[in-house]
């Protein structure tokens, strides 16, 4: 068990070491280590979630969400992203199958919850509830990104 004693502030920055799990993906004949994200890649994936509508009111985002954080997550051998932001399109046109299951090994490892996905989906600022980037309506149970009950 770790020492309960107060830590300094180069002992806190000296800590870059992230939780790293390598997922297998047939679907794209391989596998792929999945790392955590840092604080500031998952601010900057949530950004990407929020579309600004006025001076003071959002619009949730949620096209290609899987693809978003599947290109900030996965990484190469030597710790470095595999994949660069203007790659999430072309990754999300690959199997659904694939990106999902990648998606949710990047969300447990991120600390993501399903709260926060409801958070970032229903309650954006100003923005009405439960609205989709094209205006329909989108079911709250259909944003859950990773059953509760798999824990």
């Amino acid at each position: 068990m770790a020492e309960n004693r107060p830590l300094t502030r180069e002992a806190i920055l000296a800590k870059r070491a992230l939780k790293q799990e390598t997922v297998d993906v047939p679907e794209w004949g391989g596998a792929v280590m999945v790392q955590e994200l840092t604080g500031a890649e998952r601010d900057a994936f949530e950004a990407s979630c929020v579309q600004k509508r006025g001076k003071r009111s959002y619009d949730t985002n949620l096209t290609n969400l899987r693809a978003k954080l599947v290109v900030q997550s996965v990484r190469s051998l030597d710790g470095s992203r595999l994949f660069t932001d203007s790659d999430a399109e072309a990754v999300g046109q690959l199997s659904a199958a694939a990106l999902n299951r990648l998606f949710e090994v990047a969300q447990r490892l991120s600390g993501m919850t399903n709260e926060d996905v409801e958070e970032l989906a229903g309650n954006s600022r100003g923005g009405p509830s439960g609205s989709s980037p094209i205006g329909s309506p989108i079911d709250s149970a259909s944003l859950t990104l990773m059953d509760s009950s798999q824990d």
